[in-house]
């Protein structure tokens, strides 16, 4: 919660970019972890996998900086964040590929 009220407080304060960033990385890995536990993966998910990554390219710094990574993430390097968000994408695109309520993989027409 003090994490919460401070980066809210530092944006009221002027750095709401910085919130911005953090709020979305912290919505988008909910989102795909929801998706990843409950194999409902959709191209929505693929979306939110791929901003990932990117935000991971572009903002670590920031990121880092603003204390957006909770969890397993905090503390990893780059490297290490990347090759774990690039593995959940891949887990994603696995789980588009099953029938629901079959837990089989469509097969090519």
């Amino acid at each position: 919660m003090d994490d919460i009220t401070w980066r809210w407080r530092e944006a009221l304060n002027g750095d709401a970019a910085a919130l911005y960033l953090a709020e979305n990385w912290r919505s988008h890995v909910l989102d795909l972890e929801d998706d990843l536990h409950g194999q409902s993966c959709t191209p929505m998910t693929l979306r939110r996998a791929d901003w990932l990554l990117a935000a991971l390219k572009d903002h670590f710094d920031a990121l880092a900086a603003g204390d957006a990574f909770f969890w397993a993430d905090r503390g990893r390097t780059r490297s290490e964040l990347e090759s774990s968000y690039r593995g959940k994408r891949t887990q994603a695109e696995c789980f588009q590929s099953i029938r629901p309520g079959t837990g089989s993989a469509s097969l090519p027409a």
